[in-house]
């Protein structure tokens, strides 16, 4: 876009801050889309780029070009916020709500949830991390015999910088279902 005047020339600013309402019922703001030589925004990158931003069934995502609502009906605001889940929504500049329901709100929080190994499994459904570094884990591995491990740690919240709400399990079964963690970590 123009952005002033230099001894009589145009000067183009180095990207486009767009808006674009996707067919998927999803809409995203996306900054950092570049500019051409013509001035008008690269709109190949942008088709791309908001096609993963929003790409989500109803979808919102408001940020630069690492933000994305990917979930169905998710929310993420901010650079490089991440809501992944269906339902979900991640406020503040790298917040990441990876699981179904899940609501983060604080740079660098998370809700997440992940499982290694055939027997294993983890859920961290509906949980809340409020405050920045804040999170909500539930992490499962099998042991070494193989037999699973079951992590959980549904509607859990953590609110405060730096607090969490953890469930580790290797082998065997770890709950922090509506557990609360307040305060700084």
């Amino acid at each position: 876009p123009a952005t002033g005047v230099n001894g009589g020339a145009l000067t183009l600013a180095p990207s486009f801050t767009c808006q674009v309402a996707l067919p998927n019922g999803g809409f995203t703001i996306v900054s950092g889309v570049k500019t051409q030589a013509d001035g008008k925004p690269d709109y190949a990158e942008l088709a791309a780029m908001s096609g993963v931003a929003a790409a989500g069934v109803n979808s919102v995502a408001i940020g630069n070009i690492s933000t994305a609502a990917t979930g169905d009906n998710a929310v993420a605001i901010g650079a490089g916020a991440q809501a992944i889940g269906a339902s979900s929504v991640a406020l503040c500049d790298s917040a990441v709500a990876m699981t179904d329901g899940s609501t983060v709100v604080g740079a660098g929080s998370g809700v997440t949830q992940s499982a290694t190994g055939a027997n294993s499994a983890a859920a961290a459904l509906r949980s809340s991390a409020l405050g920045s570094a804040s999170a909500v884990i539930a992490e499962a591995a099998d042991a070494v015999n193989g037999t699973g491990g079951n992590a959980s740690a549904v509607m859990a919240t953590a609110v405060g910088s730096g607090s969490g709400v953890v469930a580790h399990a290797e082998g065997y079964s770890a709950s922090a279902d509506r557990a609360l963690a307040a305060g700084g970590g």
